[in-house]
């Protein structure tokens, strides 16, 4: 995909000011104990335990000049992936056929390089961003890892979409945050092009509305903030081509999900909820394939450093032909350290539940976590 983005803006440009040379470095580490229990599953997998969900996070910001830009976040999980590093044929009874192929895989991180981007500020209502990033899709999505509710994002959340991609996205900012807009064109894949067996740009357009003003994306209330409201959503389109192992067209696809979701906050509360959709068909089969989904969250920020937080999930996939019903609950607390330095990030202490539930296949899972999020 050539990514190309076209933009007739004509919002009367002004030059920013104060623009900072020097980059700024900031950064976390979060250790996590977590435990699983599947009720179900066989007794090698029945019960697991860990430091596995345990990451690391550095992201460096600068400005190359008054109207440029750049962002970099680099990401550190405890989580790998197995990596195929050999295959040898092997001839087991020597008649010139090979009965069996030997492997070796490694570990090896996942999403090391989790954004890069540049940004052209041309004015103080309009910013084009460059580069990997988040996707405008779901609300929850555009919050940083270290500001969220729970340790991961809703699980409805993942389901739909979730990850980076590369391109091209457009912001525009009207009246200190009141109407917020964003329209972007992506690769589609999370990869680079060429890297993956289909083609088609993926187009995101995403409109918030914020009537008392603007408020960023952090899910973790302040205990003194002022009452805010937005209502918002999101739609992405992603027609694209599937290639066979051969390298020629094989299926066109036409995937498109929306979400809607309203948030608020004050006075210590934080309150998310959030609908998704999707609807997917391809030119084999012609049998759409659509999926719904929601989730809602609230958290409560005392005086004295106390957050108790909750978070209900539903999400049913392949509604029309074989729905798959899943249910999630989860509850905790986050303790904030007092803050004797005075600084704008507080040590965050954490203990969770999450429960999973599939219906269809009558399945349940339940984990528990405890996690200490030490952010500079």
């Amino acid at each position: 995909m050539k990514a190309v983005l076209a933009l007739g803006l004509s919002l009367g440009f002004s030059t920013p000011v104060n623009a900072q040379q020097a980059p700024k470095i900031s950064g976390y580490v979060q250790p996590s104990l977590a435990a699983r229990y599947l009720p179900q599953a066989v007794p090698e997998y029945r019960i697991a335990y860990g430091l596995e969900e345990s990451r690391a996070g550095l992201r460096i910001r600068g400005q190359g000049n008054d109207a440029w830009s750049y962002n970099i976040y680099l990401y550190l999980t405890g989580e790998t992936i197995d990596v195929l590093t050999k295959a040898i044929a092997l001839d087991t009874d020597n008649d010139g056929d090979a009965e069996k192929i030997y492997t070796r895989s490694e570990s090896a991180a996942r999403n090391l390089l989790r954004e890069a981007s540049a940004a052209w500020t041309p004015s103080e209502s309009l910013t084009v961003q460059f580069g990997r990033m988040s996707v405008p899709y779901t609300t929850q999505a555009q919050a940083n890892d270290t500001e969220l509710l729970f340790p991961q994002r809703a699980s409805p959340n993942a389901v739909f979409f979730e990850g980076r991609d590369l391109g091209a996205l457009a912001k525009m900012d009207v009246n200190d945050g009141v109407v917020q807009a964003q329209i972007g064109v992506f690769n589609g894949t999370g990869q680079a092009m060429g890297v993956d067996s289909q083609s088609g740009a993926l187009y995101a357009v995403r409109l918030d509305l914020n009537p008392l003003g603007g408020f960023d994306r952090s899910e973790t209330g302040d205990a003194r903030g002022p009452f805010r409201i937005g209502i918002g959503a999101g739609l992405i389109a992603h027609p694209y081509t599937k290639y066979d192992g051969a390298g020629y067209p094989s299926t066109g696809v036409v995937d498109f999900r929306g979400t809607a979701s309203v948030r608020m906050t004050g006075g210590g509360f934080h309150i998310l909820a959030e609908g998704l959709g999707r609807y997917e068909a391809d030119t084999i089969t012609h049998r759409p394939v659509t999926a719904l989904g929601a989730f809602g969250q609230a958290g409560w920020r005392s005086m004295g450093g106390l957050e108790p937080v909750f978070r209900l999930g539903w999400t049913v996939e392949d509604l029309s032909f074989a729905p798959q019903h899943t249910y999630w609950g989860e509850a905790g607390f986050n303790y904030y350290l007092k803050n004797t330095q005075q600084t704008t990030n507080p040590v965050r202490l954490g203990i969770h539940y999450v429960g999973e539930m599939r219906l269809t296949e009558r399945e349940t899972a339940h984990g528990a976590s405890a996690q200490a999020l030490v952010r500079f």
